[in-house]
């Protein structure tokens, strides 16, 4: 009989809440999401195995829908599979239980023995691969497939925890943050694939993998990649191609087999684990010799050895890296705004070289002012090298230094110190890119040389204004887009025939209109026309163009125009990820759903940790009716910054339609006290007042009213307002004057929570009609 310790809370706990049902015998182990009991099914006089969900996971999963959701794994039924027998909650503790098998784990028998025979491997990766197939076939990715969830029996595989991760992920709800932080649901960086590493949607391609660094371990006695961190080995998934197996008795097809499931590219892989099975299946009726396990030395282990050295040997060429931001010497000075413009410059021509991914612009300045470690950092972002560099000016001198780093092995490929005239700017970026292309030893078509040479303007003092305007605009504040209207303008005033500015005085007035700052009537026009000033100079401008299509999609209600408008700017510029996010916002107004989800999908690969692309790709998930996958979305965009104020708009529409009043009623709260101003008010109204909080609604509208003699509001809040008050009438004479004012947000009207009252009511459609929504 197992006893366990004093001070052991949740051993101790859970015999207490399972006692009658459970009698405990000892305590085999555990790590990562769990401890592992053997115990005695006192109603069956069964051994098994029961898990218990750690504290940190379990605070952050729904005990209900946990049980729910393993009961899709729970109906595997496979020779190689484990399977679930029950699940449940105890004093508090989530918990599952399986059969006990009688025998030790891949874990224990490589690390008792080292490397296998050749045909045992084969044998043991064939029965994986098998119970994979079942388990895809049947909507599971087990998502943790590693040797310490193999378990052997009479020399077969049998694979445990099928579907756990995928439940605890599901049943998480908004402690997927936590789950994500703790490295629970990512799985296990030693056999993770680059995908899950880069926390992508995942298909049972990850399995396959992951399986494929099993293998790798059963033959060379380690997993293909080490380090000394988690994201050191991360990094290796991603930009290092696995090392040789050090064996001659490894037949060339099977090293074919490993590589296929190895390929960093999903599309490159077995497309089915079935396929992978055949394969090893034909492997294994050609009658491999059961050759002794090899004894490898440390020298034939080279970079498989446990220990790896601080310098990594490269691998293959660069194809990826990320411009951290340009160190200055203190915020809000002339320095700053610099350093950041000329980050953004680099970047900017470096994304414009075929074959080399540049992190975008919104996730390297997350490092701005931070203390970097190049592996840590070139981990975190899935890059090979970083840029990094320094910014003064000292009179009419400009002093830049920049450094190329392999974040493998940490040498520099590239490192200069540069002292210019402030008025060879441009010549100093362009030398710079031309020099880390140089380094990469990329080949550039005639076009891309021409791009990385690219000015938009040759007026020093105008450039130095556009990027005041962009320091200002990249603030994302009302202060910050009126202060970059200034900047762009007087940049046009420099040098009227500088395109750029004009797109970024378009995007600004766009903004400001959109999020009510000014009114409609008044900022509109004005991105308009510089948009159309923009495309006069430059017609393959894909910034103005984008800023064209959303004065057509949120002004003129001009949806094909603007489809055209965005349709045009990613054929100019495909990594232009904000052209990808409004153009959704098109394909919603349009009811493509379909297009929608997956040109919002695009916006956030190029981006990903774009907190507005974020909230977008949160949005659209609910548009389509996907609720759970919204409120997943939304949760990873609450851990990038809970502070993110329009997080809480599409949060609070998921409560709504899921009838979830008080949650609801508390997220348009925090929209409202994120943003300090009317932003959102309307939709705390109608939520309050259509769950029964009309006192909430009525200070809404007195609060609308007040800000109304120092501001613009929009007229829509206040039809929101008075909606949820019942107030059909009133209802409708702000809508009216939303139609008069042109509001942005009229583009939306199918998808707000209008009561039934005011959608049966003719009014409604003749409204949806004059706006260019079509027909219910």
């Amino acid at each position: 009989m197992y006893t366990a310790a004093p001070d052991d809370k949740v051993a101790l706990r859970l015999q207490r809440a399972l006692t009658g049902s459970y009698a405990f015998t000892r305590e085999l182990g555990g790590g990562g999401m769990s401890r592992v009991f053997e115990a005695r099914e006192t109603s069956l006089g069964r051994t098994v195995v029961i898990k218990v969900v750690s504290a940190e996971v379990a605070a952050g999963v729904d005990a209900d829908r946990f049980r729910r959701e393993i009961q899709v794994a729970a109906t595997l039924r496979h020779p190689h599979i484990v399977p679930l027998l029950s699940a449940g909650e105890a004093d508090g503790i989530l918990y599952y239980t399986m059969p006990f098998i009688n025998g030790e784990s891949l874990q224990q028998r490589l690390h008792q023995t080292g490397p296998l025979p050749v045909s045992e491997v084969v044998h043991l990766a064939e029965e994986v691969a098998d119970a994979l197939d079942h388990a895809h076939r049947h909507g599971v990715v087990h998502r943790d497939i590693k040797p310490a969830n193999i378990l052997l029996e009479d020399e077969h595989a049998i694979v445990a925890d099928f579907g756990i991760a995928r439940a605890v992920r599901q049943a998480a709800g908004h402690g997927q943050t936590m789950l994500t932080a703790t490295g629970l649901v990512l799985g296990t960086p030693h056999y993770m694939s680059p995908e899950q590493g880069g926390g992508d949607e995942l298909d049972g391609r990850t399995d396959i993998y992951s399986l494929g660094c099993v293998m790798h371990e059963m033959l060379a006695g380690s997993p293909p990649f080490e380090g000394h961190t988690a994201q050191q080995i991360i990094l290796q998934h991603f930009v290092k191609d696995p090392p040789p197996i050090p064996r001659d008795d490894v037949p060339e097809a099977l090293r074919q087999v490993l590589a296929r499931a190895l390929a960093k590219d999903p599309n490159q892989r077995y497309a089915s684990a079935a396929e992978m099975r055949n394969d090893l299946r034909s492997l294994e009726t050609r009658h491999l010799p059961p050759s002794r396990p090899a004894t490898l030395t440390t020298r034939e282990l080279g970079s498989s050895a446990r220990t790896p050295t601080p310098s990594m040997p490269t691998s293959g060429p660069i194809d990826s890296l990320a411009v951290l931001p340009f160190d200055s010497p203190a915020a809000g000075t002339d320095d700053e705004y610099l350093a950041d413009g000329i980050t953004e410059s680099i970047l900017n021509k470096l994304t414009r070289v075929s074959g080399l991914r540049v992190v975008p612009r919104s996730v390297v300045f997350r490092y701005k002012r931070r203390e970097i470690d190049i592996p840590v950092v070139a981990g975190e972002l899935r890059v090979r090298a970083l840029v990094t560099g320094r910014v003064r000016q000292r009179g009419q001198t400009l002093h830049v230094s920049a450094e190329l780093t392999d974040a493998l092995n940490e040498a520099q490929l590239w490192g200069d110190r540069i002292s210019r005239s402030a008025e060879d700017i441009f010549a100093v970026q362009e030398e710079m890119a031309a020099e880390i292309v140089k380094s990469l030893r990329l080949r550039l078509s005639a076009e891309e040389k021409q791009e990385l040479m690219r000015r938009y303007t040759e007026d020093s003092v105008a450039y130095r204004a556009y990027l005041r305007g962009r320091y200002q605009w990249n603030k994302r504040t009302r202060d910050g887009f009126l202060r970059a209207i200034g900047h762009f303008q007087e940049a046009i005033d420099r040098d009227p025939s500088y395109a750029l500015a004009y797109a970024g005085l378009g995007d600004a007035y766009n903004v400001l209109g959109y999020y009510n700052y000014l009114p409609p009537r008044e900022s509109y026009p004005k991105a308009k026309a510089a948009a159309m000033r923009a495309l006069d100079i430059d017609e393959a401008l894909a910034q103005a163009h984008a800023s064209l299509g959303y004065t057509r999609l949120f002004y003129d209600w001009d949806f094909r125009g603007a489809e055209a408008s965005f349709r045009r700017a990613i054929e100019l510029d495909p990594t232009y990820a904000s052209a990808h996010q409004w153009y959704a916002w098109c394909l919603l107004v349009m009811r493509r759903m379909d297009e929608m989800i997956e040109t919002m999908r695009t916006a956030l690969q190029l981006d990903p940790l774009s907190l507005i692309i974020n909230a977008h790709m949160g949005y659209a998930l609910f548009w389509a009716g996907r609720f759970d996958e919204a409120l997943e979305q939304l949760a990873r965009t609450q851990a990038l910054d809970p502070e993110f104020a329009l997080t809480y708009w599409p949060l609070g529409a998921v409560y709504v339609w899921q009838q979830r009043t008080d949650e609801a009623i508390a997220a348009f709260q925090r929209l409202v006290q994120l943003t300090g101003d009317t932003i959102g008010m309307g939709y705390l109204g109608i939520t309050a007042g259509i769950f029964g909080r009309p006192e909430v609604t009525r200070d809404v509208l007195r609060r609308l009213e007040a800000a109304a003699k120092e501001r613009y509001v929009s007229p829509l809040d206040r039809a929101l307002g008075h909606a949820g008050l019942g107030e059909v009438e009133e209802t409708f004479r702000w809508i009216e004057k939303a139609m008069d004012e042109r509001v942005s947000d009229l583009v939306r009207l199918r998808v707000l929570p209008w009561p039934a009252a005011v959608r049966e009511d003719p009014r409604f459609e003749e409204v949806a009609r004059r706006i260019g929504l079509g027909a219910a």
